[in-house]
């Protein structure tokens, strides 16, 4: 029996469509967001999280500009900006920002695991069917390159519907 090597996730809230890893979850959806968790053994603490959130309404001829300016927004909160991109998924315009949170994320836990106060977040904003999404990754500091990666390719699979 072949393991898959990716799990397909899709939320009508946000309409994405994304794939990740075997060992990710369905954690709490609403309305407006899809959350997506990597847990311990013990299923306790969550290592490593991704949301899923849609934002506002844009007018289409705005997309580019609006994903940039809300990764431009979220890049210069706090912490330190490590990388910034911009590229085209599923045809539509889409922004990377990495950023280290050395003191976590002011008023929430994201990651509950051994470095949860020290945290790598992969945040992408997209612009699709007329509104931004984000797809925001929460991981330990120090596993960062092993989460970048899983993150990297969670955004490149997204089909936005």
């Amino acid at each position: 029996m072949d393991v898959p090597t990716l799990i397909h996730f899709y939320s009508p809230a946000t309409g994405v469509s994304l794939e990740l890893p075997p060992g990710f979850e369905s954690g709490l959806q609403d309305a407006t967001s899809a959350q997506y968790e990597w847990r311990d053994d013990d299923d306790e603490e969550v290592l490593a999280r991704l949301v899923v959130s849609a934002l506002s309404s844009i007018s289409p001829a705005d997309g580019a500009a609006a994903v940039l300016q809300v990764v431009e927004a979220f890049a210069n909160a706090d912490g330190d900006l490590l990388e910034e991109r911009s590229a085209t998924v599923d045809d539509c315009p889409t922004a990377t920002v990495l950023v280290h949170l050395p003191d976590g994320v002011t008023g929430s836990t994201p990651i509950s695991g051994p470095d949860g106060d020290d945290v790598l977040v992969h945040f992408t904003a997209a612009a699709f069917d007329g509104r931004i999404c984000t797809i925001t990754g929460f991981a330990p500091w120090s596993e960062r390159a092993r989460w970048t990666h899983v993150y990297d390719e969670a955004v490149s699979s997204c089909r936005f519907l």
